[in-house]
């Protein structure tokens, strides 16, 4: 199963290592990890964070269709 938030390459692009990310959403780095990996789910309050600390939308974070705005996946390439 493929993973399609843009977590990782969002964190990248900022320059952000896991350990950071982590600590400022207040989460363990194994925690992050496991989000990238789309291992477990991201709850509400963490996606938001996420989008503020990489100021973009949740939408955008969570790599879900954005031209409907219905939050479904985007299907992969």
């Amino acid at each position: 199963m493929s993973n399609p938030n843009r977590i990782q390459e969002l964190r990248e692009a900022a320059g952000i290592s896991r350990v950071e990310l982590a600590a400022r959403l207040g989460v363990t780095d194994r925690t992050v990890a496991r989000w990238e990996r789309g291992d477990v789910q991201i709850p509400d309050e963490q996606k938001l964070a996420l989008a503020d600390v990489f100021e973009t939308t949740v939408t955008h974070v969570m790599g879900w269709d954005e031209s409907n705005g219905n939050g479904v996946e985007a299907a992969a390439p």
